[in-house]
């Protein structure tokens, strides 16, 4: 895992991020390294900014009329960057419970998933290899994985293309990531899912593997 994050906007080919209390814009004659050093300036400023905000906002889930804070732990995003207005907890007992009502539809699913990934899964020692590829850092929000990465239900083979859009299982398209930020990242390719990182106000990593700088250019 190498390089800075600052040359994420220049990988994905889209305009840098404007921030808050910005009030000039960028001055054109100012050298390269001195806008990458006040590009990395005011975003780690917006990410405290945000972080801040976060703390402080909380949201009454409109299902167990609970007060939590309102940030990803306790509250997941809609597809457009919203926070939903029902817990992670609701959310996830609300799904289990449309699960068992609806079998048929949760089979159908899943077949059409593995049709779509060639009934392909990953072994062990597939999931083990990306793992210490990737140093044990999970590479959708760039934290550490714990050591149980081989459990399913806390880290999973993402594809960064997916594969619903014609993503393959060759190893050069997967990556191993936490289940959140698979679940979050769905069917974005991964320029898409780091813009919307961006949007919903979420850190970006602050490492890129030669992996996911090889998808960024093609």
């Amino acid at each position: 895992m190498t390089k800075r994050f600052p040359e994420f906007w220049n990988l994905i080919g889209k305009s840098k991020p404007s921030f808050v209390n910005q009030k000039t814009p960028p001055d054109n004659s100012i050298e390269r390294d001195s806008k990458t050093i006040n590009l990395v300036n005011s975003h780690l400023f917006q990410e405290k900014r945000i972080t801040n905000i976060n703390q402080k906002k909380s949201r009454v889930c409109n299902l167990c009329r609970v007060s939590y804070p309102l940030n990803k732990d306790y509250f997941g995003h809609t597809p457009k960057g919203n926070f939903r207005f029902q817990c992670r907890q609701c959310m996830n007992q609300r799904t289990k419970k449309w699960s068992q009502k609806n079998p048929e539809s949760v089979n159908l699913r899943s077949k059409k998933r593995k049709r779509n990934i060639g009934n392909w899964k990953p072994s062990n020692e597939f999931v083990r290899s990306l793992y210490f590829e990737q140093n044990g850092i999970c590479p959708l929000c760039g934290e550490k994985m714990k050591k149980e990465y081989l459990n399913r239900d806390y880290c999973q083979v993402e594809h960064l293309f997916p594969v619903s859009r014609g993503g393959t299982n060759k190893p050069s398209n997967l990556v191993l990531a936490h289940r959140k930020c698979n679940q979050e990242k769905s069917d974005k390719d991964i320029k898409e899912y780091f813009l919307w990182r961006r949007k919903v106000g979420l850190p970006l990593p602050k490492v890129i593997s030669e992996k996911l700088r090889k998808v960024f250019n093609q």
